[in-house]
C-alpha cells in the first residue's frame, strides 16, 4: 500500500548509448543535496534463463525513500518507477519534473495510456491540491490498517514507510514511523483528520522550506543516524549533511522548532569538526539545555537500542550503532573493537527443495566439532524445533584478528548460517554468545 508512479516513455529512435550517463546527470540537478546517487545494473523479467537481461538504473534524488527504479524495456523505451508516500507530495512533484525533463532530454513521450500510471493523479493533472489529498487519503487508509492490525496483536508494533531490512524494538509503540513513534491518539488522529498529522511526511511543502529541511534531519536521526563518533568518511559525511540541513533550517526560519538536543549531541561527537557561524552553538545550547528540562518529547533515534536486522531470510539482533557493509561472501557489522560476520547457504535435496532441518543438523555439527581449538569455551547447544546450533569462544593469539573470537553456526530447514563474532574484551563474551543466539 503506497503512493506510487509507473510511467513508460518511448522513443522514435533507438535509444544512444549514453542514455544512464544523461539520466545520472539530469539526476544530480533535481536531487535534494549535492548529487544524486545511483546504481547501474542488469535484471531478468522472467523465469527463463536465456532471455536477455534488462538494463536498468537506480537513482536516488532524496534520502528518505527518494529511490527511482528505471529499466530499458526495450531498445526505444524507458520505464520509471517510484513509491513517494514514504517521503510526501514535495517529492512527488519533484520526481515527476525529473522524468519529464529526462523525456525532454532524450524527446522520449510519456505514454498516457494504460501503459502508464500515478495513483494520485498528478502527472495527469497537475494538481498540488489533489495531490495532497491523495495523500491525506493514503495515510488515513494506512492508519485504519494499523489499528486492524493491533486489535489482532495487541503488543505488535507496527511501522509505516520503514525500511524492510530492520526492525527497532525500542522504544515500544504501537506505531514506527520515520519521523519517530507514534501512539494511539496520533493514530487516530490520522484516521479521522489526516491533514492535523502532515508532519508524518518530510517532504511536505511543495520547495525545500525551513520545514522541510527540518523535517529530513529528524527523519535520517530517527533512522539512520548511529549517534556514535564518527568511524568513517561516511559517517562523518552524514553527521555534516545532518548539521548543514539543521543550519540551513534555522537560517530560513530562526523560530521554528528543531531537534536542539540531538543537534548539540552531534556536535560534541565530532569534536569542533561541523560548521557554525559565530553564535549558533550558544543558541543551539541553550535550546538543547531548555529541551533537556523536558521529559515530554523522547531523544531522537531508533538506534540508539538494539535493533533486528533481517538477513537471509532470518533475523538477527545487533547493537543499532553498528556500521554495515558486504562483500562477495558475507554481511558484516562493527564498531570500533567488535564485529560481526555472517554468511549462509541454502543446502537443497536431490529434488531442489529445501534440505530437512535433522540431516543438514548432523551434516555441520561434524564439521563444526573440528574446528573447536583445545583452549575454546564450548557453549550450550541450541536444540529447538526449528533451529539447531553449535558455538564456542576463544582467545586469539593472532595479532592480525581480534584479541577474542566466537565463532558458530545454525542451521534452518534449508538454511545454513555460519558466523564469526570478535571483540576486543573478554567481558563481551556474554554479548557475542548473545548475538549468536538472537537468529531466528
Amino acid at each position: 500500500m503506497a503512493i506510487a508512479f509507473s510511467l513508460l516513455a518511448t522513443s522514435r529512435t533507438t535509444l544512444p548509448e549514453d542514455t544512464f550517463d544523461r539520466i545520472q546527470a539530469i539526476a544530480h540537478q533535481f536531487a535534494f543535496g549535492d548529487r544524486a546517487t545511483g546504481e547501474i545494473f542488469e535484471f531478468t523479467q522472467d523465469e527463463d534463463p536465456d532471455a536477455e537481461p534488462t538494463p536498468a538504473m537506480t537513482v536516488s534524488l532524496y534520502p528518505i525513500g527518494g529511490e527511482i527504479f528505471i529499466a530499458l524495456e526495450t531498445p526505444r523505451s524507458i520505464r520509471f518507477d517510484a513509491r513517494t508516500s514514504a517521503s510526501g507530495p514535495g517529492f512527488h512533484q519533484r520526481a515527476i519534473a525529473f522524468v519529464r525533463a529526462v523525456a525532454a532530454e532524450l524527446s522520449l513521450t510519456i505514454q498516457s495510456n494504460d501503459e502508464s500510471s500515478d495513483e494520485s493523479n498528478y502527472f495527469e493533472s497537475g494538481s498540488r491540491e489533489g495531490l495532497e489529498r491523495a495523500m491525506l487519503d493514503w495515510l488515513s487508509a494506512v492508519g485504519k490498517a494499523v489499528k486492524e492490525n493491533m486489535a489482532e496483536h495487541a503488543d505488535a508494533t507496527s511501522a509505516i514507510s520503514m525500511s524492510l531490512d530492520y526492525h527497532f524494538p525500542s522504544p515500544p509503540a504501537p506505531l514506527h514511523t520515520p519521523m519517530g513513534p507514534r501512539d494511539t491518539s496520533w493514530i487516530d488522529t490520522a484516521i479521522a483528520t489526516p491533514d492535523r498529522c502532515i508532519d508524518h511526511f518530510p517532504w511536505w511543502d511543495e520547495e525545500l522550506t525551513a520545514r522541510t529541511l527540518a523535517q529530513t534531519a529528524r527523519a535520517l536521526m530517527w533512522t539512520e543516524c548511529r549517534w556514535m563518533e564518527p568511524e568513517t568518511e561516511d559517517e562523518a559525511a552524514q553527521h555534516a549533511m545532518l548539521n548543514d540541513l539543521l543550519v540551513r533550517a534555522h537560517e530560513l526560519d530562526p523560530e521554528l522548532e528543531l531537534p536542539w538536543r540531538e543537534w548539540l549531541e552531534l556536535i560534541e561527537l565530532n569534536d569542533g569538526e561541523l560548521e557554525l557561524h559565530d553564535g549558533l552553538e550558544t543558541t543551539i545550547r541553550k535550546h538543547a539545555n531548555a529541551a533537556a528540562e523536558s521529559a515530554a518529547v523522547p531523544v531522537t533515534g531508533y538506534r540508539r537500542a538494539d535493533v533486528v536486522r533481517r538477513l537471509y531470510g532470518k533475523s538477527i539482533t545487533i547493537p543499532g550503532s553498528f556500521l554495515e557493509y558486504e562483500d562477495d561472501e558475507s554481511w558484516v557489522a562493527h564498531r570500533a573493537d567488535r564485529f560481526i560476520r555472517v554468511s549462509a547457504l541454502a543446502p537443497a535435496d536431490q529434488h531442489g527443495n529445501p534440505a530437512p532441518l535433522e540431516p543438514l543438523a548432523e551434516e555441520f555439527a561434524k564439521g563444526h566439532a573440528e574446528r573447536i581449538p583445545e583452549n575454546a569455551h564450548t557453549l550450550s547447544p541450541i536444540n529447538d524445533p526449528d533451529r539447531r546450533g553449535e558455538a564456542f569462544w576463544f582467545a586469539n593469539d593472532d595479532p592480525n584478528d581480534a584479541p577474542f573470537i566466537l565463532q558458530g553456526y545454525l542451521v534452518f530447514e534449508g538454511t545454513y548460517i555460519f558466523m564469526t563474532i570478535g571483540f576486543a574484551d573478554e567481558a563481551n563474551a556474554d554479548w557475542a554468545e548473545s548475538v549468536w543466539r538472537s537468529v531466528k
